[in-house]
């Protein structure tokens, strides 16, 4: 699987340790979401997620943070 992804030009990257803690204990989110947020903030990308209480958690202070309820096709 992962070399799959790799062919076709998927870049895996890996949150720093330090902002993943940062962000779980800043928005009372698990190291799984606070992994996300990190990485969407280092790499400078949206993040939608369908997770409300995610999005709920941290939408006041990070507006590149969106529900994926808003998507519009």
């Amino acid at each position: 699987m992962i070399r799959r992804l790799l062919s076709v030009g998927v870049l895996l990257q890996t949150p720093d340790p330090g902002a993943v803690y940062a962000a779980a204990v800043r928005f009372g989110i698990s190291a799984y979401d606070s992994a996300y947020v990190a990485l969407g903030e280092s790499e400078n990308l949206e993040l939608w997620t369908a997770d409300r209480q995610l999005f709920d958690a941290v939408t006041k202070d990070l507006p590149w943070v969106r529900w994926l309820g808003d998507w519009q096709i």
